[in-house]
């Protein structure tokens, strides 16, 4: 075997310790291979320790007497020989050649003991090319290149697409790893994709995009075709994010109100009475047997709170984003864009906490209960699957939610796989994401995170064992990543391109979009590798 960097010396099936060559160097992340006969396998080194031949006091003793100036030519005997790293590496994968097809599967016994590791090449993963399912590869979601501890091999990391965003994605790291940066990169590969839509709700101003200095989603070349901006104040050809109050329900409201008994009585008891109007006959205090005038005030003052909406000498006077006039078709035709396969983005940067999350809440009900029917009818398979974005997650699926318990957002969580909707989750905190909630989010994509507690509640909701990767974890620089996914054969670590390198790519790629000229249009095939099992 060439290009030897260390060979295996002792360990557990665990913890395999390998002594790094003295002119090599190993790093946290580094994907080694052993081979043998008709098989290797794929290790990954997740600790670094020293070793030495001398021992601890004679160690001491020659460094003190270095560090005071005493012994200038004092050296250890052959010091490539008697002092070394020590990498500690867990097996991630066999793989064998199975009549000239290479098949992984889990790891069952240790490599050969006095195996030699040499560096993973791209060859080594051609198995996690799919070749029975190579018809779903124009299906496939890029999320950037494999990583070994700091070096990037050309190799695209390709996730079943629909699959993915139908059994939800987890994408937690601290600040500025680079969390927004993954999402727009991963809606940007899959924009013209007819099997997907996606709902992002931008707090944050930041997906969209209008300036040089902000790209965005609209760089996208087909953006005109399949993205979708609803703004408070939107730019020109894009929609505004206006609600006609009569498209508000009783329970829009029970998602993000404190209501009491008497109050949720008195909605139910104006609801019954005019379903279309309901709301404005509420505001301007139309007579309702059984609703006490203590009730109705105490309503009305919430309802200007969350809605900017009040009586004004008789009438409605509304002040934000809900109006009496104009907005009717606004939750419709956000629907027909995400069942039209559009990403549309909700900018709620200008909005209060407390009105964004209604906003989204009405979004998202409507899709759960529309896709509810489709399933009912049989024509579930017809539609693509919805993924909802949503930054700062834990505000309504976290433990201390900024919504009611049981929200549309946790049903989606729980149950929304099983009608083609999915959520993609952005947190820096998924330590308070309820723990059958994380269980379900069958992809994640961890990022850098230093926190001792985050990490540990990914490492327990992780589809792979990533009990020794901690380290690993938290020395995750900006743009790296570990894809622990029910869809790929082990954890993958990653490299994520910056948004901008992507924009430049797709610019620049010819074959992939329509040229005008001809009228026809040519799709690249996605290359790489294919991570289904």
């Amino acid at each position: 075997m060439s290009n030897i960097i260390g060979r295996i010396v002792s360990g557990d099936f665990e913890d395999i310790l390998i002594r790094q060559k003295v002119d090599e160097e190993i790093e946290m992340g580094d994907l080694l291979v052993a081979e043998a006969e008709e098989s290797y396998s794929l290790l990954q080194v997740f600790d670094l320790t020293y070793g030495s031949q001398i021992s601890d006091k004679e160690k001491n003793l020659i460094a003190g007497m270095k560090l005071e100036g005493h012994g200038e030519e004092l050296d250890f005997t052959e010091p490539e020989l008697s002092n070394y790293i020590i990498g500690h590496a867990k097996n991630l994968v066999t793989v064998k050649d199975q009549n000239n097809n290479e098949t992984p599967y889990s790891p069952k016994k240790l490599p050969g003991f006095f195996s030699e590791l040499r560096r993973i090449k791209e060859e080594d993963l051609k198995f996690m090319e799919n070749q029975d399912r190579a018809e779903k590869n124009d299906r496939a979601l890029t999320t950037g290149k494999i990583r070994s501890g700091s070096k990037v091999l050309d190799v695209d990391v390709n996730l079943p697409g629909e699959d993915v965003l139908r059994h939800h994605i987890l994408i937690p790291a601290s600040t500025g790893k680079g969390k927004s940066n993954l999402v727009k990169v991963m809606i940007h590969d899959l924009l013209d994709e007819d099997y997907c839509g996606f709902l992002v709700i931008d707090p944050h101003g930041e997906y969209y995009g209008e300036e040089s200095s902000n790209p965005g989603l609209s760089d996208h070349p087909k953006s005109a075709d399949y993205l979708s901006l609803y703004s408070p104040d939107p730019p020109a050809g894009e929609s505004s994010l206006i609600i006609n109050i009569n498209q508000l329900r009783p329970s829009d409201l029970r998602n993000v109100m404190d209501l009491s008994d008497a109050q949720n009585e008195a909605i139910a008891a104006y609801f019954q009475d005019d379903e279309e109007n309901w709301l404005e006959n509420l505001v301007t205090g139309k007579d309702i047997k059984g609703v006490r005038d203590s009730t109705l005030s105490a309503l009305q003052r919430k309802i200007y709170v969350y809605l900017s909406v009040s009586k004004e000498n008789g009438d409605l006077n509304c002040e934000g984003m809900f109006r009496s006039e104009g907005g009717e078709s606004t939750i419709d035709d956000i629907l027909s864009d995400l069942e039209d396969s559009k990403a549309v983005v909700l900018d709620t940067s200008n909005l209060e906490d407390r009105v964004e999350l209604l906003v989204g809440s009405m979004v998202a009900n409507r899709i759960f209960n529309q896709y509810k029917n489709y399933k009912n009818s049989g024509d579930l398979d017809e539609n693509p699957v919805i993924s909802t974005v949503l930054e700062e997650a834990p505000r309504v699926i976290g433990e201390n939610s900024m919504i009611r318990s049981g929200n549309v957002f946790e049903k989606i969580a729980r149950e929304g796989r099983k009608f083609k909707i999915g959520l993609t989750a952005i947190t820096q905190l998924p330590s308070v994401i309820p723990k059958e909630i994380l269980a379900n989010m069958n992809t994640k994509i961890l990022l850098g995170m230093e926190m001792n507690t985050e990490r540990k509640s990914l490492v327990d909701s992780a589809s792979q064992d990533l009990s020794k990767d901690e380290r690993n974890i938290a020395s995750l620089d900006i743009g790296e990543a570990i894809i622990t996914s029910t869809f790929t054969n082990f954890a993958v670590p990653i490299k994520i391109p910056l948004f901008e390198e992507t924009i430049t790519e797709s610019d620049n790629d010819e074959d992939k979009y329509r040229d005008e000229d001809k009228g026809e249009e040519v799709r690249t095939e996605h290359l790489g590798i294919n991570m289904e099992d």
